[in-house]
């Protein structure tokens, strides 16, 4: 009830909403509302990042440009890339194989978050869509 009652209102009329203990905060001092404005933007940049660094992702719209549907299978089974098992913890992911990171084809990257963490990821280079192409069209 609180959710539909004070929660959604507030985000429809203001774009936001703040507990009454954060407004507090905020009224005592105005650099707290700084504070949090810079933690969300940060919050959704890594979010934007890691989103649009999923390799999975990547292919899977170069294939849609590509108008080839079963991208990363082809890329599987011609040994760029390995998927790797999911688990009761984790989700399957992509990885390239050596050859083509050595080649240019994908570019690691590590992802941190606010808690430190640190995540490894691959992003597809201009040099990769080059050859993927190549691949897709011969």
């Amino acid at each position: 009830k609180w959710v539909t009652h004070d929660v959604l209102p507030s985000i429809r009329k203001h774009g936001v909403y703040l507990a009454d203990d954060v407004l507090e905060k905020i009224s005592k001092d105005p650099e707290y509302l700084l504070e949090i404005a810079d933690n969300l933007r940060d919050e959704k940049r890594m979010h934007e990042i890691g989103c649009s660094y999923n390799l999975r992702v990547q292919l899977a719209d170069y294939g849609k440009k590509l108008k080839c549907r079963k991208l990363i299978d082809i890329l599987e089974q011609s040994g760029w890339i390995h998927i790797t098992k999911a688990t009761k913890h984790e989700s399957s992911s992509l990885i390239p194989c050596d050859e083509y990171i050595e080649n240019g084809y994908f570019a690691p990257f590590e992802l941190k978050d606010k808690n430190g963490f640190i995540g490894t990821g691959f992003a597809l280079t201009e040099k990769g869509k080059e050859a993927i192409a190549q691949l897709i069209n011969s």
